[in-house]
C-alpha cells in the first residue's frame, strides 16, 4: 500500500465499488466532476451520473427527488456551496422531508487554499450542526474515507461529509473497522486529550503530542471522525479522566467540534477545562498555500503545544493551591515585591513571604535562602522562589539542603526548562538582571510545567565550588 492517496480518487473508487456490490447509488454533480474526482464514476456509470451545472440548490433538490424515488444520491460540490449556498434546500428538501441525501462538501477549511476566503468553508459544520438528526462526518485518511462512505450508503438518512480532495497519508492499517459516531484513539496519554478532526488536524495533533512528550506531558490523541453524533463515551471518558481537552479543527472555533465538546462539558456540569484550536471566531478565510494558511490560522502543531501547556498548568493548580514560599535579600527586594503582588492575585497560589519587609531591613541571602528551603523540607511549602543580585548565591545555599533542587533562571526558556531538565522545586532569580514584567512571566512559565520526570539536578559540584565564596561573603555581615 502506498504511503498516501488522493482522497477524491478514493471517494470515486468507493462509489464505483458500492455500485458493483449492488447499492443503488447515483452521483449528482454541480459541474465539478474533475475537482471532485468522480469523472471515473461517470465514465463507468453514465446512467447513474447527473450533472446539474452550477446550481447548488438544484443539486440538492434533484438529489432529494432521487432519494424519494429509492436511489442513494451522493451529491458533491465545494463545501462553501454545499453549506452556505444550498443550506435552505438541504434543510427542507432533504432533512425536513426525512430523505436519504448524502451531501459531500469538498475543500473544507484552509484546504481551499488559492480559492480564497469566498470558497473557504470555516463555518460549514456550524451550519450543519443546526439541522436535526443530520450525521456530520470528516474522514482523516483514505481508509477512513472508504469506510465512512460505505457506512453512509448503508444507513438511511441524510449525511454531510467534509472531504479533502488532495492526497492524504494513511493513518490506519488495512482492515481497520469504523462506525458512524465512533472515534479512534490514536495515542494514549494521562495529562490531557487532543481531539482532532480531519486529515490536516489529526496530523498536526499527532505532531503536537510528540512535542509535548519531549517536555514530559503525555497527551492522548483522538481522531473524532464524527461530529454528529459525537462519540460521547470515548471523548467524554478521556476528558473526564485527564481533566483537560483541546479540540483541533480545520474550521472556525465557533459552532464546530469545539462547540460540540463545550456543550458536552457544560451540560454535564463537568470541571473539565477546554481549549479550542481553529480559525478565530471573527476571522474570514484568505488566499494562500495550505501550509501558509494553516500557520496563519494557528492550526499547526506549535499552537496545539502552547495551548496544551497552558491547560496542563490549570490541571495541576486548580485542584488545590500550591504552597509557594518566597524570600529575597536587599538586591532582590524590588523584584520580590512585584512577584508577591502578582502571585497574591492568583487563586491557585498560597503565598508564604519570607522576604525582608523593606529596603531598610536588609538580610543576606545565606540567611534568607534557608528559610524557604526549610519550609519545603518541613512540608509547609511545595515550591520556592529566591531572589538576590544574580540568583547564584541563593541557588548555592538552597542546594545545600536535602530535598531542595534549586535552579537559576533568567528568561522564559530557562523558567520552563528548570522543571523539565532539573526537576527544580526552587527557582532563583537575579534582582539586578530580571525586569519585573519578565519575572512574573518566568514564574508563570515555571509553575505551568507539570512533569513526571524524576531527573535530579547534579548540584554537588556547584555547592562545593562556591562554599568558600559563601563563607567569605558571610564575613562581611558579621
Amino acid at each position: 500500500m502506498a504511503d498516501q492517496k488522493e482522497m477524491r480518487a478514493q471517494y470515486a473508487e468507493t462509489l464505483i465499488a458500492l455500485v458493483g456490490e449492488g447499492k443503488d447509488i447515483v452521483v449528482v454533480e454541480a459541474d465539478l466532476m474533475r475537482a471532485t474526482g468522480t469523472g471515473a464514476f461517470a465514465k463507468k456509470f453514465p446512467n447513474r451520473t447527473v450533472n446539474v451545472g452550477v446550481a447548488e440548490a438544484n443539486l440538492v433538490g434533484v438529489s432529494a427527488g432521487l432519494s424519494a424515488g429509492g436511489k442513494i444520491p451522493f451529491a458533491a460540490t465545494f463545501g462553501c456551496f454545499a453549506s452556505r449556498r444550498a443550506f435552505d434546500q438541504f434543510f427542507l428538501a432533504a432533512n425536513y422531508a426525512r430523505l436519504n441525501v448524502k451531501l459531500v462538501g469538498t475543500d473544507p477549511g484552509v484546504t481551499a487554499a488559492f480559492n480564497g476566503g469566498t470558497h473557504m468553508p470555516l463555518e460549514d459544520i456550524a451550519l450543519m450542526r443546526a439541522i436535526p438528526d443530520l450525521v456530520i462526518l470528516e474522514p482523516s485518511d483514505p481508509l477512513s474515507l472508504d469506510a465512512l462512505v460505505r457506512a453512509s450508503a448503508g444507513r438511511y438518512g441524510s449525511v454531510y461529509m467534509r472531504l479533502q480532495r488532495k492526497p492524504a497519508a494513511y493513518i490506519y492499517p488495512a482492515g481497520e473497522k469504523f462506525e458512524i459516531g465512533k472515534s479512534k484513539i490514536l495515542r494514549e496519554g494521562k495529562d490531557l486529550v487532543l481531539v482532532a478532526l480531519g486529515c490536516l488536524m489529526v496530523k498536526e495533533a499527532l505532531k503536537a503530542a510528540d512535542l509535548l512528550a519531549a517536555e514530559g506531558i503525555a497527551a492522548a490523541v483522538v481522531d473524532a471522525l464524527s461530529v454528529a453524533p459525537l462519540d460521547i463515551a470515548t471523548i467524554g471518558g478521556l476528558m473526564n479522566a485527564t481533566g483537560r481537552i483541546v479540540t483541533c479543527e480545520n474550521h472556525r472555533v465557533t459552532g464546530g467540534l469545539g462547540s460540540a465538546v463545550a456543550e458536552l462539558i457544560a451540560e454535564g456540569e463537568s470541571s473539565v477545562r477546554q481549549r479550542r484550536i481553529g480559525a478565530g471566531a471573527n476571522e474570514f478565510g484568505e488566499v494562500g498555500t495550505q501550509d501558509w494558511l494553516a500557520e496563519r490560522f494557528r492550526m499547526t502543531g506549535a499552537p496545539h503545544r502552547r495551548r496544551s501547556q497552558r491547560i496542563v498548568l490549570k490541571r495541576y493548580t486548580m485542584a488545590e493551591k500550591t504552597k509557594l514560599a518566597i524570600a529575597s535579600d536587599l538586591s532582590g527586594f524590588p523584584l520580590k515585591q512585584e512577584l508577591v503582588k502578582h502571585l497574591s492575585s492568583r487563586d491557585d497560589i498560597e503565598l508564604i513571604d519570607f522576604g525582608i519587609e523593606s529596603a531598610e531591613a536588609p538580610q543576606p541571602y545565606f540567611i534568607q535562602a534557608p528559610k524557604v528551603a526549610k519550609a519545603i523540607q518541613e512540608g509547609r511549602a511545595d515550591k520556592g522562589i529566591l531572589i538576590c543580585g544574580t540568583g547564584q548565591g541563593m541557588a548555592i545555599v538552597a542546594n545545600k539542603h536535602k530535598g531542595v533542587y534549586a535552579c537559576v533562571v533568567d528568561d522564559l526558556f530557562s523558567g520552563e526548562r528548570a522543571k523539565i531538565v532539573n526537576n527544580a522545586n526552587v527557582i532563583t532569580m537575579g534582582g539586578w538582571i530580571t525586569a519585573p514584567f519578565l519575572g512574573t512571566q518566568i514564574v508563570d512559565a515555571w509553575l505551568a510545567m507539570a512533569f513526571t520526570q524524576k531527573m535530579e539536578f547534579k548540584k554537588d559540584f556547584l555547592t562545593n565550588a562556591f562554599n568558600k565564596v559563601v563563607e567569605i561573603e558571610g564575613e562581611q555581615f558579621k
